[in-house]
């Protein structure tokens, strides 16, 4: 009958607008779970003394079970980076005990950052691998030139691997001194890897003319941004290397920022604001590389602590 059938509809009706209010109920509880838990991540990453344990499961809750709500999604990153740092090992906590650690020859600690400086021989330097590059009196030196694809490989070149005490979200600059010998022939350039950032120079005129590429990711970034300035002939005009020269190459990175700032001799090459390297493409190295056998003499870094 019809008066049964409004009847009907109209107690589903009164049906569907209870559940919607339970819906929408259920969905601002959530929200308001989500925002006091925000809340209390936000206000322990400002203390230092609080409950890391506590903190830890917070974020893990909000990644979890809020994961879908914008507010969470914005701030994703940044929580994975707080909970890596809340669960990373404290750093030593003197100079002595960081220079021995990392094998430095000398260091300065100051309002929780540390400066550290080396110097490459045929002494063993804790931390450091030579890659397949030689340890001699004078520095440590490439045997041979490489190829372009080769700049990806991790095992052939100077490399630092950094302890988790080290903090990657704060600034960091990495200084490099090598020498282009007569003998290696006319520079084409090299390459840095600093904590899933990576810097190409390319060599057009000797000592005048270049191409740079400044990228962040993976390896494969790494590989895009040598082919296309060492092969395709990209990039942006910067300076060129020369033979018979002692080089200094020092990298800035803000990952905060997400910005990073190049300077060769001095002199300011060039700065680029780039996505920070996140998740497997944030590595926890630093390497040189080269295509032409090069000799590295020094190196210094500049980082904070946990």
């Amino acid at each position: 009958q019809p008066e049964e059938l409004q009847a009907v509809a109209a107690d589903l009706g009164g049906r569907l607008r209870q559940l919607e209010s339970s819906v929408q109920r259920k969905q601002v509880e959530r929200a308001q779970r989500a925002a006091g838990l925000l809340h209390v991540v936000q206000r322990a990453a400002r203390e230092p003394a609080s409950d890391r344990a506590q903190v830890v499961r917070s974020i893990d809750e909000l990644l979890t079970n809020f994961g879908d709500l914008a507010s969470v999604q914005t701030a994703a990153a940044d929580l994975r980076r707080l909970r890596e740092r809340l669960l990373a090992p404290a750093a030593p906590r003197s100079v002595e005990e960081i220079v021995s650690e990392l094998g430095a020859r000398r260091g300065v600690l100051e309002d929780e950052r540390v400066t550290l400086e080396y110097e490459f021989g045929t002494q063993e330097l804790r931390a450091w691998s030579s890659g397949i590059w030689t340890r001699e009196p004078t520095g440590w030196s490439a045997n041979g030139s490489a190829f372009v694809s080769q700049l990806v490989d991790e095992s052939r070149w100077p490399t630092i691997d950094l302890p988790a005490w080290v903090d990657l979200s704060q600034a960091l600059a990495v200084d490099f001194w090598i020498e282009q010998p007569a003998e290696s022939g006319p520079p084409r350039g090299l390459a840095l890897s600093v904590a899933g950032w990576h810097f190409v120079l390319a060599t057009q005129t000797e000592g005048s003319r270049g191409r740079w590429q400044l990228a962040s990711g993976s390896s494969a970034d790494l590989a895009r941004i040598a082919r296309e300035t060492f092969e395709e002939s990209k990039g942006q005009t910067g300076p060129g290397l020369s033979r018979r020269t002692t080089h200094h190459v020092r990298l800035e990175l803000s990952h905060a920022r997400g910005r990073g700032v190049l300077y060769l001799d001095g002199k300011l090459v060039g700065r680029a604001d780039l996505p920070r390297p996140d998740g497997k493409a944030r590595s926890a190295s630093i390497s040189l590389r080269s295509l032409e056998p090069v000799r590295l003499l020094r190196a210094q870094m500049e980082m904070g602590l946990r």
